[in-house]
C-alpha cells in the first residue's frame, strides 16, 4: 500500500522571464491539473515579492497539492506535486518543459507512506486517545 507519490524538482533556467509570470504558473498549474486528471478544489493561492517578482503558488488539489517557488534573481525554482494518487511523472516532465526553458534540473520520486507500508504494523498500531483538548 502506497500513500503518496511526492514528485519534486528544483530547475535552474535559461532565461528568468516565466519565473516571474504569475499568469503562466497558473495557467502551468491548470494545464498539469488537467493532463494529470487531478480536481482543484481552491483557486491558486499566491504572493509576488517585492522587487525580485520572485512568485510563490500553491494549488490545493483533492488529491493533495501542486507548489513552486521563484527566484529570478539565481534563475531558479523548486516545484513539487504531492498526490495520493499515482500520476505520470513523464507527462509532468513534458509541462515543465513546455513552460521553462529548462537548464539544470534535479528530480526526485518520494513515495510517502513508507512507515505504513507494513498493514499488520498498522492494525497493530495503539490507538491514542488524548487526555485533553487544546483549543487553537
Amino acid at each position: 500500500m502506497q500513500y503518496g507519490k511526492h514528485y519534486i524538482l528544483e530547475c535552474i533556467v535559461k532565461e528568468n522571464d516565466m519565473l516571474t509570470n504569475l499568469e503562466g504558473v497558473k495557467a502551468l498549474f491548470t494545464s498539469i491539473v488537467k493532463t494529470l486528471h487531478m480536481t482543484p478544489v481552491s483557486d491558486c493561492v499566491s504572493h509576488v515579492f517585492p522587487g525580485s517578482n520572485g512568485i510563490t503558488a500553491f494549488q490545493v488539489i483533492a488529491e493533495s497539492h501542486i507548489s513552486i517557488h521563484t527566484w529570478p534573481e539565481y534563475n531558479y525554482f523548486s516545484f513539487d506535486v504531492f498526490s495520493c494518487k499515482d500520476f505520470d511523472d513523464n507527462a509532468l516532465d513534458a509541462l515543465i518543459h513546455e513552460a521553462f526553458p529548462v537548464a539544470k534540473k534535479v528530480r526526485q520520486i518520494v513515495h510517502r507512506g513508507t512507515l505504513m507500508m507494513n498493514e499488520t504494523d498498522l492494525l497493530e498500531a495503539p490507538i491514542v486517545t488524548p487526555t485533553s483538548s487544546t483549543s487553537l
